[in-house]
């Protein structure tokens, strides 16, 4: 997972030592606020958004935000009063997932991984391949917490590769893919200076003379 992915607890005052808390903090960035500017949101940033159901009149125009943005949102329902009517409600206005307290911890924290996953996948403005993450909408590629400090052409070269994960990528393709040409001097220099930037990570760009090329993501010694 990507500790880039921010997870906003919406009016859930858990504390550290809570379950949920645990088992998210070591791979996501988690934030327990009351509220989340609708430019953030606006902004497609990577995040999932779990609040506390009994907010959701209060919280009506930034929930609808959320939604109207494909934003994850998780509601966690801690009232025992009809929790099977709300839920089935919840789940048919869109929301991603409903939280309720017959849930052990164990499966509330594997619905919001599965979440995340979903979300990643669907959205392909994330690629999260083990400890790498690409994000296509910020053009940031993070190693382990490190920025790989690429620019905005190395990035998409990057990111285009890892988006063909496991096949080569033709020269022609990888060219009209970054320039919308056909032509371009520049390919070459331009992975010279990824593979630079690559060194010290199991990041390898792997070219195969007439073949292609292709972005692999070696085992860590």
């Amino acid at each position: 997972m990507s500790n880039n992915f921010q997870i906003y607890l919406l009016g859930l005052n858990f504390n550290q030592t809570h379950p949920l808390i645990n088992g998210l903090e070591d791979d996501f960035t988690i934030i327990r606020t009351d509220s989340i500017e609708e430019d953030l949101i606006a902004e497609e940033a990577p995040l999932l958004i779990i609040f506390d159901y009994k907010l959701k009149l209060s919280l009506h125009n930034l929930l609808n935000k959320a939604l109207e943005e494909s934003i994850p949102t998780i509601a966690m329902i801690q009232s025992l009063n009809d929790q099977e009517a709300t839920k089935l409600t919840l789940l048919e206005e869109g929301f991603e997932d409903v939280l309720s307290l017959e849930m052990s911890d164990e499966e509330k924290l594997a619905r919001v991984k599965r979440s995340v996953k979903r979300y990643l996948k669907t959205s392909r403005k994330v690629i999260q391949y083990r400890d790498l993450s690409l994000d296509k909408k910020f053009e940031t590629a993070i190693y382990k917490q490190r920025s790989l400090n690429l620019s905005r052409i190395e990035f998409n070269i990057l990111y285009t590769l890892f988006d063909h994960a496991k096949v080569l990528v033709s020269r022609e393709k990888l060219i009209r893919s970054i320039w919308k040409s056909t032509k371009s001097n520049n390919l070459n220099t331009h992975l010279a200076n990824i593979r630079i930037k690559l060194e010290g990570t199991p990041i390898k760009i792997i070219t195969q003379r007439g073949q292609g090329i292709k972005a692999v993501l070696e085992p860590d010694n």
